[in-house]
């Protein structure tokens, strides 16, 4: 595979679009079925967020404070677990039936939850939930393969890309208004009617063209034998003891806690037996190997965990920055809405030029540079800054994280076009990095938080008691009970450790655009086979240089030599 997959390294851009065309359904009949993905993917985001402002509440109702973090927990641990899974089922079964099983569990878990009578149910269908969630986006993937050209599929991923940000942006609005005016049961009875219409419209309007793969022509106990079920026992218990030390370490338990300990330990364990399976396996692997040396889904993969480290960082520790300013967790949840609104529209925008213009390495490699930026400004914000400053600086990090957050899924795409069994699984991988990264993300830049708010407690507040301290440590609303001369230190040492997270975006931008540069440029469509990319995304071609530039051999030299760097 590896030959193959470095062809174009020496070669002209490769135009994508000119492979076998599927059956297409109508734009009508498009346009209804991606807005019930739009829907289905919504609710899945929805989930991730919408129980934060219920968690008081749902620990007082079960009277069980010291269960609540498993509520988001839970969910975060069976959907990142399972969604690799997810990727290779999908090449095995149907994916129409894949996506309903995986909407109808995702329901059975929310029924669950909404009627449940005791924390441990509850927690067992957030568990459930999250298996069918982790199903969800995958599946929308494979489908769009079945359903659409490649060059289509930007605007349409750009979109859908949208609703996965605006259910993450609603979730604690909705979760906080379910919760005073109408009971947080409401938090999941919400997708009951609205998964169901998903499940309905799917069965009866999505119509898949007959596949020519091995879906159609193995018998179950084959498609039994082809799923790395060892693979994916490695694969779960590895994500399962990463996610909860990540959980765990720094907060609830000690770093050096025999249980972080144990868990670190096993890890060290699973992950060669994983890599060993995973060679044993070759293409029949959860993890292919051979799709891991491939250098566009190396690139895209490790640009989508910096790109959701990044994303994370900022949703949960810019509002803690208002909140040290004196704003509700629900005013500070507004306040935030610059940085995620950017992030939304951006993301629209550029799937739109990408559409456009078939194009989409230049986003991959400049808009982490944006996101640096932006960082790097936020990080110089202080207790006196002024509002415009704190919305345009936000903005920035909006524009960088958006410009890259949904075109990191259009590589997989563009990769294996010729191998389209392939996409979904190449896809899964890159969700599952984004979702690996923003929960490292918010691990890290806890643990630099606690310590740096520690230092400047002490050299701002040296009086302060210890208990006073552990209680800051704890709430920021602890901030507001002391003293006038107090409070002013205390804020300026919130807002001196925010600082310094907000200094992690630097790097991680920077990362994240070597990443990009290390994915293929591939043109998804063209005017013209001899045209290519040159500094500052200005499109030329043999012809117009012929015609028009007395330099024409000087240029086409330069324009060449940076054609086989980016290449």
């Amino acid at each position: 595979d590896s030959p193959t997959a470095d062809k174009e390294i020496h070669n002209e851009p490769e135009l994508l679009s000119q492979t076998q065309q599927p059956e297409l359904p109508s734009k009508g009949r498009l346009a209804i079925i991606c807005s019930v993905f739009a829907l289905s993917l919504f609710l899945t985001s929805l989930d991730q967020t919408i129980v934060s402002t219920a968690i008081p509440s749902i620990a007082s109702h079960f009277d069980s404070l010291s269960q609540v973090t498993w509520i988001p927990g839970a969910y975060f641990l069976t959907q990142s677990g399972f969604l690799l899974v997810a990727g290779q089922v999908l090449t095995v079964f149907p994916t129409k039936t894949v996506y309903i099983a995986s909407v109808a569990l995702f329901e059975v878990g929310s029924l669950i939850c909404a009627v449940s009578q005791s924390m441990n149910l509850l927690i067992f269908g957030r568990a459930i939930a999250g298996l069918g969630a982790s199903g969800i986006s995958p599946a929308v993937t494979a489908v769009l393969v079945e359903i659409t050209l490649l060059e289509d599929r930007p605007m349409i991923i750009g979109l859908l890309g949208i609703n996965l940000a605006m259910g993450i942006i609603i979730g604690p609005l909705l979760g906080g208004v379910f919760t005073d005016h109408i009971s947080w049961r409401w938090c999941f009875y919400i997708n009951l009617p609205l998964g169901g219409i998903a499940i309905l419209t799917i069965l009866f309007l999505l119509r898949v063209p007959p596949s020519q793969d091995k879906r159609q022509s193995t018998t179950w106990k084959q498609k039994l034998r082809i799923l790395d079920i060892p693979g994916s026992l490695f694969c779960i218990g590895t994500t399962v003891c990463l996610l909860l030390a990540l959980q765990w370490g720094g907060t609830s338990k000690r770093w050096n806690s025999p249980t972080i300990i144990a868990l670190l330990s096993l890890l060290g364990v699973l992950v060669p037996g994983l890599a060993f399976c995973e060679w044993k396996r070759g293409m029949h692997a959860i993890l292919p190997f051979a799709m891991l040396r491939r250098r566009s889904q190396i690139g895209a993969t490790f640009q989508a965990f910096f790109i959701g480290l990044g994303l994370f960082v900022g949703v949960y520790y810019i509002p803690l920055w208002y909140q040290a300013q004196g704003h509700t967790a629900t005013r500070s949840g507004i306040d935030l809405l610059p940085y995620l609104m950017t992030t939304i529209g951006v993301a629209g925008i550029s799937g739109a030029v990408i559409n456009h213009f078939g194009r989409y390495w230049h986003a991959l490699v400049i808009s982490p540079l944006v996101f640096s930026v932006g960082s790097g400004l936020l990080s110089t914000i202080g207790p006196e800054s002024s509002l415009a400053k704190l919305v345009g600086f936000q903005v920035i990090c909006g524009i960088g994280i958006g410009g890259a957050l949904q075109n990191t899924y259009l590589v997989p795409h563009a990769e294996y076009d010729k191998e389209k069994e392939h996409i979904a699984q190449g896809s899964a991988i890159v969700m599952f990095a984004q979702l690996i990264g923003g929960l490292l993300g918010i691990s890290v830049a806890g643990a630099l938080f606690e310590n740096q708010l520690a230092r400047y407690l002490h050299l701002l507040v040296p009086d302060l008691s210890p208990e006073t301290a552990a209680a800051l440590h704890q709430s920021v609303s602890v901030i507001f009970t002391l003293p006038d001369e107090v409070r002013r230190a205390t804020i300026e040492a919130y807002v001196q450790s925010l600082d310094k997270v907000f200094l992690i975006g630097v790097p991680v931008g920077f990362l994240a655009s070597v990443s990009g540069m290390y994915v293929i440029l591939k043109f998804l469509f063209g005017v013209c086979a001899e045209c290519f990319e040159g500094f500052v995304g200005i499109i030329m071609s043999r012809r117009c240089l012929r015609l028009t530039s007395p330099y024409k051999h000087s240029v086409l030299i330069v324009m060449r030599s940076w054609r086989t760097l980016v290449i």
